[in-house]
Protein backbone atom coordinates (compact mmCIF):
# COMPACT_ATOMS: atom_id res chain seq x y z
CA UNK A 1 0.00 0.00 0.00
CA UNK A 2 1.22 3.38 -0.72
CA UNK A 3 1.94 5.81 1.92
CA UNK A 4 -0.85 8.10 1.29
CA UNK A 5 -3.55 5.61 1.49
CA UNK A 6 -1.86 3.99 4.51
CA UNK A 7 -1.48 6.93 6.74
CA UNK A 8 -4.97 7.85 5.91
CA UNK A 9 -6.12 4.44 6.78
CA UNK A 10 -4.73 4.35 9.88
CA UNK A 11 -6.16 7.84 10.58
CA UNK A 12 -9.43 7.21 9.61
CA UNK A 13 -9.03 3.47 11.90
CA UNK A 14 -7.81 5.68 14.61
CA UNK A 15 -10.77 8.13 14.57
CA UNK A 16 -13.33 5.06 14.40
CA UNK A 17 -11.88 3.33 17.00
CA UNK A 18 -12.15 6.30 19.13
CA UNK A 19 -15.64 6.76 18.06
CA UNK A 20 -15.90 2.88 19.02
CA UNK A 21 -14.17 3.69 22.80
CA UNK A 22 -16.09 7.09 23.23
CA UNK A 23 -19.58 5.24 22.93
CA UNK A 24 -19.14 1.89 24.38
CA UNK A 25 -16.90 3.17 27.36
CA UNK A 26 -19.07 6.34 29.24
CA UNK A 27 -17.42 6.00 32.49
CA UNK A 28 -13.93 5.93 30.40
CA UNK A 29 -15.22 9.21 28.68
CA UNK A 30 -16.33 10.93 32.18
CA UNK A 31 -12.23 11.31 33.04
CA UNK A 32 -12.42 13.91 30.04
CA UNK A 33 -15.86 15.44 30.28
CA UNK A 34 -17.39 14.89 33.71
CA UNK A 35 -20.84 15.63 32.39
CA UNK A 36 -21.03 13.41 29.44
CA UNK A 37 -22.88 16.37 27.89
CA UNK A 38 -20.56 16.37 24.88
CA UNK A 39 -20.35 12.37 24.12
CA UNK A 40 -22.35 12.07 21.51
CA UNK A 41 -21.20 15.42 19.78
CA UNK A 42 -17.44 13.86 20.31
CA UNK A 43 -18.69 10.64 18.84
CA UNK A 44 -20.60 11.97 15.52
CA UNK A 45 -16.76 14.43 14.89
CA UNK A 46 -14.70 11.38 15.29
CA UNK A 47 -17.38 9.24 12.70
CA UNK A 48 -17.26 12.24 10.64
CA UNK A 49 -13.68 12.60 10.70
CA UNK A 50 -13.65 8.78 10.10
CA UNK A 51 -15.39 9.25 7.34
CA UNK A 52 -13.82 11.78 5.33
CA UNK A 53 -10.50 10.26 5.83
CA UNK A 54 -11.32 7.28 4.98
CA UNK A 55 -12.81 8.94 1.28
CA UNK A 56 -9.73 10.46 1.38
CA UNK A 57 -7.50 7.35 1.05
CA UNK A 58 -9.38 6.12 -1.92
CA UNK A 59 -8.28 9.01 -3.87
CA UNK A 60 -5.11 10.31 -2.03
CA UNK A 61 -4.80 13.37 -3.78
CA UNK A 62 -2.88 16.68 -2.60
CA UNK A 63 -6.06 18.21 -1.82
CA UNK A 64 -7.44 15.25 -0.07
CA UNK A 65 -4.23 15.34 2.36
CA UNK A 66 -4.91 18.97 3.08
CA UNK A 67 -8.09 18.29 3.85
CA UNK A 68 -7.25 15.48 6.26
CA UNK A 69 -4.53 17.55 7.44
CA UNK A 70 -7.22 20.60 8.42
CA UNK A 71 -9.35 18.16 10.34
CA UNK A 72 -6.26 16.77 12.07
CA UNK A 73 -5.80 20.50 13.16
CA UNK A 74 -8.88 21.28 14.19
CA UNK A 75 -8.67 18.22 16.67
CA UNK A 76 -5.73 19.25 17.87
CA UNK A 77 -7.25 23.02 18.67
CA UNK A 78 -9.95 21.53 20.28
CA UNK A 79 -8.00 19.34 22.56
CA UNK A 80 -5.54 22.69 23.30
CA UNK A 81 -9.01 24.37 24.28
CA UNK A 82 -10.57 21.62 26.51
CA UNK A 83 -7.11 20.96 28.32
CA UNK A 84 -7.18 23.45 30.76
CA UNK A 85 -11.08 22.06 31.72
CA UNK A 86 -9.30 18.82 32.50
CA UNK A 87 -10.31 18.28 36.68
CA UNK A 88 -7.83 14.89 37.02
CA UNK A 89 -4.30 13.75 35.68
CA UNK A 90 -5.57 11.17 33.80
CA UNK A 91 -8.39 12.99 31.48
CA UNK A 92 -5.53 15.39 30.60
CA UNK A 93 -2.96 12.87 29.79
CA UNK A 94 -5.43 11.27 27.54
CA UNK A 95 -6.36 14.85 25.82
CA UNK A 96 -2.61 15.35 25.55
CA UNK A 97 -2.04 12.09 23.95
CA UNK A 98 -4.87 12.90 21.58
CA UNK A 99 -3.38 16.17 20.09
CA UNK A 100 0.03 14.27 19.62
CA UNK A 101 -1.84 11.35 17.47
CA UNK A 102 -3.32 14.13 15.60
CA UNK A 103 -0.67 16.59 15.47
CA UNK A 104 1.85 13.64 13.79
CA UNK A 105 -0.79 12.49 11.42
CA UNK A 106 -1.59 15.95 10.57
CA UNK A 107 2.04 16.37 9.74
CA UNK A 108 2.53 13.43 8.20
CA UNK A 109 -0.43 14.20 5.46
CA UNK A 110 0.91 17.83 5.28
CA UNK A 111 4.02 16.05 4.32
CA UNK A 112 2.74 14.04 1.94
CA UNK A 113 0.49 16.51 0.29
CA UNK A 114 3.81 18.63 -0.54
CA UNK A 115 5.82 15.48 -1.80
CA UNK A 116 3.29 13.89 -3.84
CA UNK A 117 1.91 16.80 -5.88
Amino acid sequence: MEPRRLVLNLDSLGCLAAGAAVTAAPAAYRLVDPSGRSRPWVTGALLASSALLAAAARNPTPTALGRSAAVNSAWVLTCLAVLPRQPRGVGRSLVVATAGLDAAMGGLQWYLRRVSG
